[in-house]
């Protein structure tokens, strides 16, 4: 094990908590815990984390130079723009996250307007 993940694993278990490595992709892994309720949310700038269930992403504010965050709640985005899980992952393909880049030009906006869309075709 790397001296860092040692360091790491030893500072997180000093503070009463856990370390968990896991075999396969963590963001998966940290999706399985937050619908497990083991964990209350996750700190990462990746926006696949709601498309893939987490329930809280906290993210960094772009706008403060202060260590600010955001939070997201997957809920609250439920309720917010209608979109059901498939629109949320939609929302995330189309405006990229740490493996891909999505569309050009596409923010969030328009990724919500075009999920809402997919979304109503599905109902009809």
């Amino acid at each position: 094990m790397p001296d860092l993940y040692r360091d790491t694993s030893e500072l997180i278990t000093q503070f009463g908590y856990y370390p968990v490595v896991t075999e396969r992709e963590a963001d998966c892994h940290l999706a399985s815990l937050s619908q497990s309720g083991i964990i209350n949310g996750v700190i990462s700038e990746d926006s696949d984390l709601l498309g893939l269930g987490v329930n809280k992403v906290l993210r960094k504010s772009r706008s403060a130079k202060e260590l600010i965050y955001d939070v997201y709640s997957l809920d609250e985005i439920r309720k917010q723009t209608g979109l059901g899980q498939e629109g949320i992952i939609l929302v995330a393909l189309l405006t990229g996250d740490d493996t891909q880049d999505g569309l050009e030009s596409c923010g969030i906006e328009t990724a919500v307007q075009t999920g809402s869309v997919e979304a109503s075709k599905r109902s009809d």
